[in-house]
């Protein structure tokens, strides 16, 4: 929400009550770790993935680089996946970051470049298949004649 003046993390309990605001510094998209301790985000103007716990504290930024603000991007118990988003022109990758080394690396290469704004990305919970949106940038216009 950006009540506060900025964008920020507010979590508020679904039976209701106050919102309580987990981060200082700007938070604009999170996916919460699996076992609820950890929350991983992104910020509005600030490239990379930053992490904190939900419990509050120290807020500190995992990964660098641009990636996505609207959840493109997957949390699994091992690590996060990722598109690549650097490099407009050259074909993207799918980056995995390792909770447990706390290392980048690439996993896959797409067959395109990949913008911001098509970077649609989930991946499964076993982490063996991943489904991303790409958009060949054409558009077709019909006319349907006499529809009722």
């Amino acid at each position: 929400s950006n009540r506060s003046g900025n964008w920020q993390l507010w979590r508020v309990s679904v039976l209701g009550g106050d919102p309580i605001r987990l981060t200082k510094n700007n938070g604009f998209f999170a996916i919460e770790s699996r076992d609820g301790g950890t929350i991983y985000y992104t910020k509005e103007d600030t490239d990379g993935l930053w992490e904190m716990p939900v419990s509050g504290g120290d807020a500190k930024r995992i990964v660098d680089g641009p990636v996505t603000s609207w959840g493109d991007w997957a949390v699994l118990d091992k690590g996060i996946y990722f598109i690549n988003l650097e490099g407009a022109t050259l074909p993207s990758t799918v980056r995995f970051y390792d909770f447990g080394t706390r290392k980048l690396s690439t996993i896959a290469r797409l067959n395109k470049a990949i913008a911001e704004e098509e970077a649609n990305f989930d991946i499964s919970p076993d982490g063996k298949s991943i489904l991303y949106g790409q958009v060949n940038k054409s558009v077709d216009i019909m006319m349907v004649e006499d529809f009722r």
